[in-house]
């Protein structure tokens, strides 16, 4: 039998490979020298939305501190995709 805690541990488990726009935006501000505070005020939601958003972040991301969530957001981001343009000038420039 599992219990209700097992079957909620297990659908945030299955969540865990998509962060909101809002999580992203904190963990965007939290690479920021910025208190929580400080953040809330930046985007204009509590500090308690603040901690909220992040909480669910430290979750996806498995970490419990803000350098590691810092750390593990920036490793998972995508790199830039490189506009045709762009890609074309290199080329003619080698």
């Amino acid at each position: 039998m599992v219990s209700l805690a097992g079957e909620r541990f297990v659908a945030i488990r299955r969540s865990i490979d998509e962060l909101t726009r809002k999580e992203c935006l904190m963990l965007d501000s939290l690479s920021q020298p910025l208190r929580i505070r400080q953040i809330a005020d930046v985007h204009g939601i509590s500090v308690n939305t603040v901690k909220h958003h992040l909480k669910n972040a430290y979750l996806k991301l498995g970490v419990d501190t803000r350098q590691r969530a810092v750390e593990s957001y920036r490793a998972r981001m995508k790199p830039p995709v490189a506009s045709a343009a762009a890609v074309s000038a290199e080329r003619a420039s080698l």
